[in-house]
């Protein structure tokens, strides 16, 4: 449920990224996604559950898109990949670090821990976000880049075009064919790895997650 609604939340998120404020998106999400882990922690109900998580996924695809929005208007298209790459890369090990708080906070917590802990984070993040997050930068786009530190940007186009572009683009068929592939692979290790360790190793929750 959390991944189809992540993936319609990309889609349809990724187009309001071209007309909304990125640092709104951003906060509007974060905020979003720690009330929702905080519900699921109160909630049995299996198909509420279901819900919510899913309603999770939607909600935490507010980030990339409005992240990528704010990137493009910060950088120059001849130093947006490496800009990109670190972004990316600082992903990924936020990524790593969340087993390792979220293992822990189970550990010390109960599981309910490893939904409220991270819901900390969250907030944290979400004001950290609204206040010093500027979505492009105060000087005039034709000063920045007689500057070398932006890039004029195209001007926004309706939501029914980006649409069609987007859709007939053949390469980016291509990258989203390898993204899912990528991603069965990854998501199917990273939803199970830990549980997995655990009942194979019969390690501590805190030990498998690290």
């Amino acid at each position: 449920a959390l991944k189809l609604a992540y993936g319609i939340g990309q889609f349809i998120n990724g187009q309001l990224a071209e007309h909304w404020s990125p640092r709104r998106m951003l906060a509007i999400g974060l905020l979003a996604s720690a009330a929702l882990n905080v519900v699921f922690g109160w909630a049995t109900a299996l198909y509420f559950l279901v819900f919510v998580w899913a309603c999770n996924g939607y909600v935490q695809a507010l980030g990339w898109p409005p992240t990528m929005r704010a990137a493009a208007n910060w950088f120059p298209a001849g130093q947006r990949g490496r800009a990109i790459g670190l972004i990316g890369t600082g992903y990924q090990l936020g990524g790593a670090l969340t087993f390792v708080v979220a293992g822990w906070a189970a550990h010390t917590f109960g599981w309910r821990g490893a939904l409220y802990m991270p819901a900390v984070l969250l907030v944290l993040s979400a004001v950290q976000m609204w206040f010093f997050l500027e979505d492009a930068p105060k000087v005039p786009p034709v000063a920045a880049e007689s500057a070398g530190n932006s890039t004029v940007l195209a001007p926004a186009r309706s939501f029914r075009a980006n649409l069609a572009i987007t859709l007939g683009n053949p390469a980016l068929w291509l990258v989203a064919v390898a993204l899912c592939l990528l991603d069965a692979c990854r998501y199917g290790f990273t939803d199970w790895g830990v549980t997995h360790l655990k009942e194979v190793s019969n390690d501590s929750v805190n030990l498998a997650a690290f």
